[in-house]
């Protein structure tokens, strides 16, 4: 959440990869499924949200790249 707080603030994306955030959102994900599997109801929860938060933050950097390509 920081790390996607800090861009939109700063309304820039530099230095950041979006290969960081595909990865945190495919771990996330499995995560998900994993404890959704062993039924842990809380960290199905947790890892839902932080999959939200990695797109949120993909989102943020593919805009500012689409933004600064015009």
């Amino acid at each position: 959440m920081r790390q996607i707080h800090k861009q939109w603030r700063a309304g820039s994306s530099d230095g950041v990869s979006k290969w960081l955030f595909l990865g945190q959102v495919t771990a996330s994900l499995g995560f998900t499924a994993y404890s959704y599997l062993v039924r842990n109801w809380v960290f199905v929860a947790t890892n839902l949200l932080m999959a939200v938060s990695a797109v949120a933050g993909l989102l943020i950097v593919l805009h500012h790249r689409r933004r600064a390509s015009r």
